[in-house]
């Protein structure tokens, strides 16, 4: 799926495996490889060991950049944000989340779009987690806030207001309830993979609230793909970094 002008230079890519602006993607790749952030009692950073799949899923994510996307520049001259390039119709595949629908509809609605699980990894029993949700708020400024409140329930988990606000977008909402209701596959035609995905996920376990996560693990593709640092020593700094944080967090609470 990638294709090539006279020049040489892309019009188009199959996908963007790096996404370099999202903090999300190494996290989405390791747990459908099978790998772990943390060790079973939360207390070690467990990524980079050697039976993980941290250094494998970080060598696949650089490789499949440089061998089959032609690099990191080649590739944002494509592709410079997380969405841009499939927005503009200069890429055929883009892993996000179940938002990602409603979204590219708004951006692009030109687009003929459809909707698959991510892959995963060869013999293992992908079981994604759930813990990415939306928090609807209410300003302690309201001037009626028992209103407010009503009103915000009616939109979002009561079937009297149908999940007005989530089935609009043809996002998830906060109940089985309401995704089970007959209007969502006319909001959303591939509902069935979103209600698949669900079937087979399970509750994200919990995690020590260490900050920046998530910036890290982009941080870490980032070195690796644009030459600055080795795979193994960028996973060697990540793993370094990260635990001084979550030793941290466990010494707060001690």
């Amino acid at each position: 799926m990638n294709r090539a002008d006279a020049d040489s230079n892309w019009v188009q890519l199959g996908i963007d495996v790096v996404q370099t602006t999202y903090n999300q993607m190494f996290g989405e790749w390791l747990s459908a490889a099978g790998g772990r952030m943390y060790s079973d009692d939360l207390r070690r950073v467990t990524v980079g060991d050697s039976d993980n799949q941290g250094l494998t899923t970080l060598e696949w994510m650089v490789r499949f950049t440089n061998e089959v996307n032609g690099g990191i520049a080649a590739q944002e001259r494509v592709n410079r944000y997380a969405r841009s390039g499939f927005y503009n119709e200069q890429m055929s595949m883009l892993l996000n989340g179940a938002w990602s629908y409603f979204q590219i509809l708004e951006n692009a609605p030109s687009i003929n779009v459809g909707v698959a699980s991510i892959p995963h990894r060869d013999g293992f029993d992908y079981r994604p987690s759930m813990s990415l949700g939306w928090g609807y708020g209410i300003p302690s400024t309201a001037a009626h806030p028992e209103e407010a409140w009503l009103l915000l329930k009616l939109l979002t988990i009561e079937l009297d207001g149908g999940g007005y606000f989530v089935l609009r977008q043809g996002r998830p909402g906060a109940t089985m309830e309401i995704n089970l209701q007959p209007e969502y596959p006319e909001a959303h035609p591939y509902w069935h993979v979103i209600q698949e995905s669900f079937n087979r996920s399970v509750p994200a376990e919990f995690a020590p609230s260490v900050s920046g996560t998530g910036s890290l693990g982009r941080q870490m593709v980032d070195s690796v793909v644009r030459g600055q640092l080795s795979p193994q020593a960028a996973m060697e700094q990540l793993v370094t970094t990260w635990q001084a944080r979550l030793d941290d967090f466990w010494r707060s609470l001690d």
